[in-house]
């Protein structure tokens, strides 16, 4: 691969880098540190004459990566790595009940564990094939989908379902996708 061929693959996953990284951190700020630190590391590699078979799912396990080795060194500081931050990373939608329903779903997505929150991000949010959500986590398929199918079962059940069953949010079919079983 060439310099240039490798940056213009490198920014067509940026954005959605982004929004995995904000994701798991709950800060734009730190999903923003997270980003810059994968793709330092993916470009070294490259840089080594490595090959990748899928970029995609390259990037998307060395930010995993990064964001487990930033949780430990924040463990072992005794600070806490996610903030407070309201912070929508599922896309803005224009009305009131729109960005409400961000709101919960966010939240809903928060109250998660780490696994779980994990696999919905990368299926639903990135649209990611079993097989590469597999591949981003390094767990076998079938553990992805049980972890999918308990994440999207506990945010059922944390999200009113009768406020919800009208048109998903403005640019998202988040809520379409956690009704998949």
């Amino acid at each position: 691969m060439n310099r240039q061929h490798e940056q213009h693959d490198l920014q067509a996953h940026i954005r959605s880098l982004h929004r995995f990284a904000t994701g798991l951190t709950g800060n734009p700020v730190d999903a923003e540190d997270l980003v810059q630190e994968c793709l330092r590391r993916v470009l070294a590699h490259l840089k080594g004459n490595n090959s990748v078979t899928n970029l995609r799912a390259y990037l998307f396990r060395t930010l995993r990566n990064v964001h487990i080795d930033q949780c430990r060194k924040v463990k072992t500081r005794g600070y806490e790595m996610n903030s407070d931050a309201d912070v929508e990373f599922l896309s803005v939608p224009p009305s009131q009940e729109d960005r409400l329903r961000c709101m919960d779903i966010s939240s809903a997505l928060d109250s998660l564990p780490d696994s779980q929150r994990e696999v919905i991000l990368l299926s639903c949010l990135e649209g990611m094939t079993y097989e590469d959500v597999a591949e981003v986590t390094g767990n076998p398929i079938g553990t992805v989908r049980s972890r999918l199918h308990r994440g999207r079962a506990a945010l059922r059940e944390m999200l009113d379902p009768a406020r919800y069953d009208h048109e998903p949010v403005h640019g998202s079919n988040s809520v379409t996708m956690l009704r998949k079983a």
